[in-house]
């Protein structure tokens, strides 16, 4: 078992005191934002949270991350982190006009994924094409991206 053989009670003093832990704490926090809270990766979570020192779901900066599959055919999952002092957060798609495509609300939770399956908020089936997405949180845009449909 991948978590019981990784203490990071031993590991974090000895991460802490290195001179190149501050070069790789961004890696970190990007892994630790890209993983759900299924097991294992929540047993990976855990380890990089003790590492850190983070208290559980902090985040430091909110991120949009790039789309994957990208370019993709059928659906495709944007993954995202907010700051715990968010009221309301949306994905928002665009076409290559700006107009908006389809607006996925997020919910509760701070961190996480949507899907987007290729269709527009009336359920019809978009065309291949050049996308943006933004995330948006409390009324104001975090981050955009672009994505690529192939049908």
């Amino acid at each position: 078992n991948w978590h019981e053989s990784h203490d990071p009670v031993i590991a974090a003093p000895i991460l802490a005191d290195s001179t190149s832990f501050q070069l790789y704490k961004d890696n970190l926090m990007e892994i630790y934002h890209s993983l759900d809270n299924d097991y294992p990766a929540s047993a990976i979570r855990d380890y990089i949270e003790n590492i850190l020192e983070l208290p559980p779901n902090q985040v430091e900066n909110s991120s949009l991350r790039q789309n994957f599959p990208n370019p993709f055919f059928q659906k495709t999952e944007i993954s995202y982190a907010l700051k715990e002092d968010f009221n309301s957060g949306n994905i928002l798609i665009y076409n290559i006009r700006g107009q908006l495509v389809k607006k996925i609300a997020l919910g509760n939770s701070n961190i996480g994924s949507v899907f987007w399956n290729g269709k527009d908020k009336n359920g019809q089936i978009v065309g291949s094409g050049i996308y943006f997405y933004k995330l948006e949180a409390n009324e104001e845009t975090v981050d955009a991206k672009r994505m690529l449909l192939i049908r």
